[in-house]
């Protein structure tokens, strides 16, 4: 402690007199008081010209062996953002004495150098390389959790394209959070501390996982990086709605509110085009709704699903829409009752009702997907909670730049639905169309539609 008390009061009495020794270079303006100065401090009159630098003082956080990044340097602007180890402290320059990995040594100023933060500092003597100085396969880091190697942690890790959303960001960073940047744009910081920042994102118009940085306050010294640390995905909303429908204030639901029919409804946006699901899944367009409300009717009348290829019908009403989907142009609707595939306004196909009938099999909570290939043949599945019911062969003539948007036929009992984000694709391999033309047995009283 004795030591340290004394060190400080050498610094100290050292920079009183280069502070006395500066203003001494401006009396000689001020006549004989600035002889007088001078001579009780000791200095010539090439002192006045040249005087001593001040003092540089030791950085306690800069220790020999610590590890620093290299930044600021204008002369020798390459070196930034090197790591190096410190050697020694050169007192009489004022500069340490590091060494770079390929054993390059320089003097550096302190105010040039950061510590690594042990969060980031890499412990490159300890870890084992294989051929070509690369990295040996660590079974302890193999088996590491996932979560502990992830710098950056966004809750939810997923957004929908188009809109703001407020999103928490954890990261342990040493220091207050003050910039959060997604994809390389800032983001509004609502709240922070050092480890947590709430933050609104968006709006992002491309479906894609995207880089999230986060800095603190002292930019060189406390910066983490995650790459694709966010995702945008498309949310399907309801755009246009049937005559008897009020759709949600997000748009996410609509809801029949009257009457068992016009209840016709289209998304907003078209349906993204996928390159291919899991297990070598062919490439299509697939979206998901939830039955949100049943009732009890005596109609036998159901919902459908499917697409349209075409942007928003151009009707004076939703009432021109008429009562059912089975009648709209450009389309392709799979359900009703009896079950039955509707293409372009005309029913081409009565489906097996043993394999799949929505005024029997679907109830409240259970979730409908449509599946359209991008094949040859092309090919249309639904799904119903994630298992395929019914598949057919369908023939469109649409290519597959032409917009997919989905379409629902809130009909009969079911009268209230919402879009599922972020559903899971399921694998669909296209099968021969020998396959999946069988044709449906004849229907008996029961299936006739009322």
């Amino acid at each position: 402690v004795a030591d340290v008390v004394s060190k400080r009061r050498e610094h100290v009495d050292r920079t009183l007199t280069s502070l006395l020794q500066g203003y001494c270079v401006m009396m000689p303006k001020w006549g004989e008081a600035a002889k007088v100065a001078m001579d009780r401090l000791g200095l010539r009159d090439s002192d006045i010209v040249n005087p001593p630098p001040p003092p540089v003082e030791e950085d306690d956080r800069l220790t020999t062996g610590a590890r620093v990044h290299v930044v600021g340097l204008t002369g020798a602007a390459h070196l930034n953002g090197k790591e190096a180890t410190i050697v020694e402290y050169d007192p009489a320059a004022g500069r340490y004495l590091v060494e770079f990995e390929d054993s390059d040594r320089k003097k550096i100023k302190g105010v040039n150098l950061e510590p690594v933060q042990p969060a980031l500092a890499e412990d490159t003597e300890d870890t084992p390389t294989g051929p070509g100085g690369s990295a040996a396969p660590n079974s302890a880091s193999e088996q590491e959790p996932e979560e502990q190697r992830i710098a950056v942690r966004m809750m939810p890790a997923a957004i929908p394209m188009g809109a703001v959303t407020e999103v928490e960001v954890s990261c342990s960073m040493g220091d207050t959070i003050e910039e959060v940047l997604v994809a390389g744009r800032p983001c509004e910081v609502l709240e922070s501390t050092a480890s947590t920042a709430v933050v609104r994102v968006g709006p992002f118009t491309s479906p894609d996982e995207v880089e999230v940085e986060v800095r603190a306050r002292h930019l060189d010294r406390y910066l983490r990086k995650q790459e694709r640390g966010l995702k945008f995905y498309q949310a399907l909303r309801f755009g246009m709605v049937g005559f008897n429908c009020k759709a949600s204030a997000d748009c996410r639901r609509v809801f029949r509110n009257e009457g068992i029919v016009m209840g016709t409804c289209f998304s907003s946006e078209p349906v993204a085009r996928f390159d291919g699901g899991q297990a070598g899944s062919c490439p299509g367009w697939y979206f998901e709704v939830a039955v949100v409300e049943r009732q009890d009717q005596r109609s036998i009348r159901s919902l459908a699903l499917g697409f349209r290829f075409e942007d928003t019908p151009q009707v004076a009403s939703t009432r021109d829409l008429g009562e059912t989907a089975k009648t709209l142009p450009k389309a392709l609707m799979l359900g009703y009752d009896p079950p039955q595939l509707v293409v372009n306004g005309n029913t081409v196909k009565k489906t097996d009702s043993k394999l799949w009938r929505p005024h029997r099999d679907v109830g409240e909570g259970d979730r409908l997907g449509l599946f359209l290939t991008d094949s040859v043949p092309q090919q249309v599945a639904v799904f119903q909670n994630g298992v395929e019911r019914l598949r057919l062969p369908v023939e469109l003539g649409h290519g597959p730049s032409v917009p997919r948007f989905a379409v629902f036929d809130v009909c009969g009992q079911v009268s209230g639905v919402e879009f599922i984000d972020q559903a899971a694709i399921p694998a669909l391999v296209v099968e021969p169309v020998a396959a999946l033309a069988a044709p449906a047995p004849a229907s008996s009283d029961s299936d006739k539609e009322v």
